[in-house]
């Protein structure tokens, strides 16, 4: 058995240490009317009729700004439909753990009442218009119908088969006895977090920005399912290391901190560190191996350009765990720290101060027409 997650106390300080950024992380050229326009279709369709403090904290998420930053070069119209896809998946999320509460599948009851809430958003995608539905079924049907128009029958459908493999393993027990038997504790759990993490579905919907239908080929090698699983590891490991915080807190161990503390023993440092170290190491594994890939004869423009897109999803996802209130709190703003002391409360990651940078030697105000002080 596991042992239980020691758990955090109200003011646990630990050092965030400095982590590799090896991967290129830039926005869309048209972010702001982007993001703008999304915040319209969730506010306005997908959430209608539900509290203003939920529409209000969906925004504070900013899923719409880590699309923006995942698909730099995508097409736009497209970049916003999965815009609105990650706004739809984040509320879904949320459901869901109110649903199951902080363990999980337990009960006959729980996993009945997420089967039926699954079945009725695929009722309303497919035209119907459940009594039960956990959304307007118009705002379903003209998402799901939008996508649906603008890419071949067998394309839409594995990017529904995607989809739906996050819908039913999101919220499975990943930490199954299993882990406990392994060297490594996180090969397993990556493992399975690729589907419950979203990673399957995130690369149909990167084929979707991009446009590429056929990269099925390609896709079914064992050396992009390789590179599949190495920036599974890119994507999971900064989730888990941003939002350890508010899950720890909650109850929800389900977390590759919390589970190195549970299997290993280590310390809240040493499991922060150790995952740390792991997210750099994983950026440069998917490096390795897009050089691999790209120097064999399987190398191609489209299956490059399909390669370096899943590297800007990493980046971004890195990027993006600093920044969102989900993990951090409510009304957090990031200052832009990137490493030193956070304080961890119930409610709220505090990161530590932006350090000035030491007044010049030589210093006088600025003059009409001056570059720089003392130019």
């Amino acid at each position: 058995m596991l042992k239980p997650c020691p758990g955090l106390t109200p003011g646990t300080r630990v050092r965030l240490p400095e982590i590799g950024h090896y991967l290129f992380c830039e926005l869309h050229p048209d972010h702001a009317a982007i993001i703008r326009e999304n915040d319209d279709w969730t506010a306005g369709a997908l959430l209608a009729g539900r509290p203003a403090d939920e529409i209000a904290r969906t925004r504070e998420i900013l899923g719409s700004q880590l699309t923006c930053m995942a698909y730099p070069h995508g097409d736009r119209d497209r970049v916003h439909d999965i815009c609105n896809i990650t706004d739809f998946g984040f509320v879904v999320d949320d459901d869901l753990a109110r649903m199951l509460g902080p363990h999980g599948w337990t009960g006959t009851a729980a996993r009945l009442t997420v089967d039926r809430y699954a079945e009725a958003i695929w009722e309303s995608a497919l035209g119907k218009t459940p009594p039960d539905a956990p959304f307007p079924p118009e705002a379903i049907r003209e998402l799901f119908g939008r996508i649906r128009s603008r890419v071949g029958e067998g394309f839409f459908e594995r990017l529904l088969k995607g989809m739906a493999s996050w819908l039913a393993e999101g919220q499975t027990e990943e930490l199954a006895p299993v882990v406990a038997d392994h060297p490594d504790p996180l090969v397993p759990y990556l493992r399975l977090r690729r589907k419950s993490a979203g990673c399957v579905a995130y690369e149909g919907y990167s084929q979707y920005v991009l446009g590429m239908e056929n990269l099925a080929d390609a896709l079914a090698t064992e050396e992009v399912r390789a590179y599949h699983r190495a920036t599974t590891a890119s994507w999971v490991l900064p989730n888990d290391l941003f939002s350890f915080r508010a899950e720890c807190f909650g109850g929800d161990h389900n977390n590759a901190v919390c589970l190195l503390r549970r299997v290993r023993g280590l310390s809240l440092q040493e499991a922060v560190d150790d995952v740390a170290a792991r997210i750099g190491a994983a950026q440069l594994d998917v490096l390795e191996q897009y050089d691999r890939i790209t120097a064999s004869s399987r190398a191609g423009a489209e299956l490059e350009t399909y390669l370096l897109t899943l590297q800007n999803v990493a980046a971004a996802n890195l990027r993006w765990s600093y920044m969102t209130p989900r993990y951090h709190g409510e009304n957090f703003r990031w200052n832009g720290v990137l490493s030193g002391e956070l304080t961890l409360d119930p409610g709220h990651t505090r990161f530590p101060a932006v350090v000035p940078v030491p007044r010049p030697a030589v210093h006088r105000p600025l003059e009409a027409g001056s570059l720089s002080p003392g130019a």
